[in-house]
């Protein structure tokens, strides 16, 4: 702290700065950084931070719990990848997203785990690029219990399901399967497609299909038409 005091000796004008060394009042506590804080090492959600290959720099104990493994050092360096179910599909996925929107939300995969299980998640991410390198933060949710449970409410009709009821009577067995097959199927193929930003390649590898067999489902629902092609 620094006061200023003007006055006068001998006919001339002195400017004195008095000079307080007091110590410095005691900082306020970060309440937010130490909040954050705690959230990454106690949250339920696993959180994941990864440079821009999706190269794993920093996880969580709920990560680790999630995916099974023994500590941090079995996890940091390896690309995050390794743990998805469709590998390097789905983080080509995240990747281009992400980097093209600055975040995903509620995208739904599975994580693998060191035992060889499987587990559902729903995935969030956000890209951070105001830095000279750009961070990728990952929040993965356990969604196994969401998945029994909608197995488990399966026998109740939702929307979709009232629609086909009302095709009973209508048409046969085998064309209302056939006709409800399609559409699910050029539904899965457009999302695909979505996700992949138009990628054949990645879409194919996404649906489980080849090229060849994409291609063909393509031209049967005139999407291939539809992009010019």
């Amino acid at each position: 702290l620094v006061t200023p005091k003007l006055f006068r000796a001998a006919g001339e004008r002195i400017l004195l700065c008095l000079i307080d060394p007091a110590e410095r009042a005691p900082q306020a506590s970060d309440e937010l950084g130490e909040n954050l804080q705690r959230l990454y090492h106690e949250g339920v959600d696993g959180i994941v931070f990864a440079d821009a290959d999706g190269v794993i720099r920093a996880a969580n104990e709920a990560f680790l719990n999630l995916t099974d493994a023994s500590g941090i050092a079995a996890v940091r360096g390896r690309s995050i990848a390794d743990y998805l179910v469709r590998g390097q599909v789905d983080l080509r996925v995240l990747l281009d997203n992400v980097k093209r929107t600055g975040q995903i939300r509620l995208y739904a995969t599975r994580l693998t785990t060191d035992f060889s299980g499987q587990i559902a998640v729903e995935l969030s991410a956000s890209w951070l690029n105001d830095r000279p390198n750009p961070v990728l933060v990952l929040v993965i949710r356990d969604a196994s219990r969401a998945e029994t449970l909608r197995r488990a409410n399966g026998g109740m009709p939702d929307e979709g399901s009232r629609s086909v009821m009302e095709l009973v009577g209508s048409s046969t067995l085998k064309d209302i399967v056939a006709e409800t097959t399609d559409v699910i199927e050029k539904m899965c193929i457009e999302t695909a497609l979505e996700l992949t930003r138009n990628n054949r390649v990645a879409a194919a590898d996404m649906l489980g299909l080849s090229r060849q067999s994409l291609y063909v489902k393509l031209r049967k629902y005139g999407i291939l038409n539809r992009d010019g092609e």
